[in-house]
């Protein structure tokens, strides 16, 4: 299935996607198991007990397993049972974006992704401003335009983001600018998994 710490923020993951828990056998005889928000209290256990005798790995499809991604109860369930846990890193689309956001990184704030609700979203960009940190944000491209007028209504116009979008894929696009500026160039039909960097607040 899916996980969503990679590529990018996309639509609703964090609430309805997932990852793929497979055992390690020859391809033929792999047996996967979708590991979502909905089925990983089902799944917990039977993985942990198979993980004491075979080889299991956690995959996703965009980006790093466990990160805005229900995989992270597989690994603590692992942990708590001393079973050995091991990465493979792959590509995240926090500290990809991040990366190429030009803006200070050393200290910097992971939120993944934002509210749907317009209030409690607000409440969220309200919080990370007075953190006065870098932010790091996923948004649904259908709550793009939305999401930026929020941004707007609480850091002003000319506050500085990058909007990343489809990162480490072929359609990778990176702009950086104010909220103002790339709220104007937005055309209504975005489209692909965004990543937001919002600079810190002064």
């Amino acid at each position: 299935s899916s996980g969503a710490g990679g590529g990018g923020g996309g639509g609703d993951r964090a609430r309805g996607w997932g990852s793929t828990a497979a055992t390690a056998a020859p391809l033929a005889q792999c047996l996967l198991v979708v590991y979502t928000e909905h089925t990983s209290r089902e799944h917990t256990a039977a993985l942990i007990r198979r993980a004491r005798r075979f080889p299991v790995a956690l995959l996703t499809d965009a980006g790093m397993p466990a990160i805005s991604d229900p995989g992270w109860r597989l690994v603590a369930a692992a942990h708590q049972a001393g079973v050995p846990v091991m990465a493979c890193p792959g590509p995240c689309a926090a500290t990809t974006a991040l990366s190429v956001s030009g803006m200070r990184a050393s200290r910097y704030i992971f939120e993944g992704f934002l509210p749907r609700e317009t209030q409690a979203r607000v409440k969220v960009y309200e919080s990370l401003k007075a953190a006065k940190r870098t932010a790091v944000v996923f948004e649904s491209p259908h709550r793009l335009e939305a999401s930026l007028r929020d941004l707007e209504s609480v850091f002003g116009p000319a506050h500085q983001i990058a909007l990343t979008r489809e990162l480490t894929k072929v359609h990778e696009t990176v702009v950086r600018g104010t909220v103002g500026e790339i709220l104007a160039g937005i055309d209504g039909h975005c489209r692909g998994e965004i990543t937001l960097v919002l600079d810190a607040a002064a």
